[in-house]
């Protein structure tokens, strides 16, 4: 079965104005029950998502991928770096 056009675009990332727009996507993951009782009396419903969005970005702020972490080593190495002149 063939999706149409529409639905094929919003699995994908979009780009516009040099800026990358990823569509909102639902997640299932499980915690303790102590904890979604003291989420479910704090937090008013309809305002859950966004709370724990908030709090999974703000655990996030500074942590790089592997991959990220790996080329901003590679890049403060004085012979990478020469490499790097000699191929411009």
């Amino acid at each position: 079965m063939q999706l149409p056009q529409s639905a094929k675009r919003m699995r994908q990332p979009l780009f516009s104005d040099g800026i990358w727009y990823i569509p909102a996507m639902k997640v299932t993951f499980e915690l303790p029950s102590s904890i979604v009782f003291r989420l479910r009396s704090r937090v008013p419903g309809g305002k859950r998502s966004r709370f724990v969005a908030d709090l999974i970005s703000k655990g996030l702020q500074g942590k790089g991928t592997l991959l990220e972490q790996a080329a901003r080593k590679a890049n403060t190495l004085h012979k990478v770096n020469k490499d790097m002149k000699d191929w411009a």
